[in-house]
């Protein structure tokens, strides 16, 4: 996940559209799924360090689901 887009664009948000975004994510009139809010809080709680060895995409699997096998094709499309 490091090397992903998301990564790419959150990188270039500033704090203030970085708030902007999470309070977006959170809002379940925009974002109907509140996994993908977890996961933006996930990242966002190792900036601005997003080389951190966290960012791996089955390490945020396993935090966001714990005792669940690690899905590729379900946590690229998160």
């Amino acid at each position: 996940m490091k090397d992903s887009k998301l990564l790419d664009i959150i990188r270039n948000l500033s704090n203030k559209e970085l708030r902007q975004l999470a309070k977006f994510a959170q809002s379940p009139v925009h974002n109907p799924n509140q996994i993908t809010a977890d996961l933006l809080d996930y990242i966002l709680k190792v900036a601005p360090d997003y080389e951190s060895s966290r960012l791996g995409k089955e390490l945020i699997f396993a935090d966001l689901f714990p005792n669940t096998k690690y899905n590729d094709v379900y946590m690229r499309r998160l």
